[in-house]
């Protein structure tokens, strides 16, 4: 499950046409590491984060990783864990950070040893999707999921 902090689209590039999403606490667009071409996703602070996806998700995020592995409560350079809470039932930690894409994926994979990990950026002029999934078999998955909105990334485990 995608947990977005604003219904409207990103922003394309300069030169493309498009609407712009907002969040109250927002700030300047900012271009990511391991961007969608043609996006520039908008920082966010961990207030944003929270706000958002507790709308997004109907239920609270409290402080600290939850449940979430001791091995895969990892931050990228530069990153913030924002919070925990549950999602369709599943512990999803909420990490404000740039990256996206084969970078995220990039980040998880020597957590990864001895699974399948892969990353799937789907989407259209408007957004794209960036998943990048650990699957350990019966033992273990772990998906994390952001977009070309805004810098910031759910990451699931269940």
């Amino acid at each position: 499950m995608l947990v977005a902090c604003s219904s409207k689209a990103a922003e394309p590039a300069a030169g493309s046409s498009g609407s712009a999403g907002s969040a109250g606490s927002a700030g300047s667009a900012a271009p990511a590491a391991g961007s969608a071409a043609g996006f520039t996703r908008r920082e966010i602070d961990c207030a944003g984060v929270i706000s958002g996806s507790e709308r997004a998700i109907g239920g609270p995020i409290a402080p600290g990783w939850g449940t979430i592995p001791k091995d895969l409560q990892l931050l990228p350079p530069g990153a913030e864990l924002c919070g925990n809470g549950a999602v369709n039932g599943n512990q999803t930690a909420f990490i404000r950070s740039p990256l996206f894409g084969q970078a995220l994926a990039d980040f998880y994979a020597p957590a990864a040893t001895g699974c399948a990990m892969k990353v799937d950026v789907n989407g259209n002029d408007t957004v794209q999707i960036s998943m990048a999934a650990m699957d350990c078999g019966k033992t273990r998955r772990m998906i994390a999921v952001t977009d070309s909105t805004y810098g910031f990334y759910s990451m699931q485990v269940y």
